[in-house]
């Protein structure tokens, strides 16, 4: 049942990006959202993201290296329908304890750089150790910090792809700094898992009891979704910051994250030598 379950969900995260690519047909823009999402400001407008220069807006996740999958703007051309549905396509071209983000990277470096081939082909060494097991996650993050520093830190690949750099995009983990959010800042929140909501604060003993994903509600109820009304929506003030207090959270997870991109460049060599 395990294994079924890993199947499903490998075969969801990919076949994805292959519905967005039929409904784009149909519409001349497409956000992709994912489950645990919510906007908290309705201030901000999903059109802000829409750089009509690009066919497509990806964003850098803050919380590792990888370019994010599971959320993006993108519009109706020959060249983004094509793109994606050679996206979903690579779920049959690398490991099967693999992800969708893995691909993204591969199919990034032969896109736009195919000369770099050869230099890619020392990262894809790196896949070749996955396995069932739960060093599989860092296995594929040392791979992602490998490819990228072989295409180079380019965040505007043509007018095909633009991706928007850590932090600045429409969304980031509300977890990263303890369910607080500013209104001139913060758009969408997302990591609002119902199994990881709690009403404690984040601290050494919660962190170890809860873990450190947990995050409390920025509503004080539940906003309905029947009633789209934003005016009856009732936020936790105690919740509501400073941006400066926000940016103090994210730049030290920022360096924290920084200084783990670089344990993993410094374990590329260790993997390779598994061949």
């Amino acid at each position: 049942m395990k294994n079924q379950d890993t199947i499903f969900r490998r075969q969801s995260i990919f076949r994805r990006h292959c519905i967005v690519a039929h409904l784009l047909r149909e519409s001349e823009y497409v956000f992709l959202l994912e489950p645990g999402m919510a906007v908290v400001n309705d201030d901000i407008r999903l059109e802000e993201f829409i750089d009509d220069r690009y066919d497509m807006t990806m964003y850098d996740k803050f919380t590792s290296w990888e370019i994010d999958t599971s959320s993006y703007v993108v519009k109706n051309t020959v060249w983004s329908r094509d793109f994606l549905m050679k996206l979903a396509e690579f779920e049959t071209k690398i490991p099967s304890s693999s992800n969708d983000n893995t691909a993204l990277h591969i199919l990034l470096q032969k896109t736009f750089y195919p000369q770099f081939t050869e230099d890619a082909g020392n990262c894809m060494k790196i896949l070749e150790n996955l396995e069932f097991s739960t060093g599989n996650q860092q296995i594929m993050l040392t791979f992602e910090a490998c490819i990228r520093s072989v295409i180079g830190e380019n965040h505007e690949f043509k007018n095909n792809l633009r991706i928007i750099k850590k932090g600045t995009a429409w969304t980031r983990e509300i977890w990263l700094t303890d369910s607080k959010w500013n209104q001139n800042r913060d758009f969408i929140l997302n990591g609002l898992k119902n199994s990881h909501q709690t009403t404690f604060a984040h601290g050494v003993l919660s962190d170890i009891l809860l873990g450190r994903q947990t995050w409390r509600s920025p509503f004080i109820n539940t906003p309905s979704q029947e009633k789209c009304d934003f005016s009856k929506w009732e936020y936790d003030q105690s919740l509501i910051v400073s941006k400066f207090e926000i940016d103090e959270y994210l730049t030290e997870k920022f360096e924290e994250v920084e200084k783990m991109r670089w344990q993993s460049l410094a374990a590329v060599g260790n993997y390779m030598s598994k061949v």
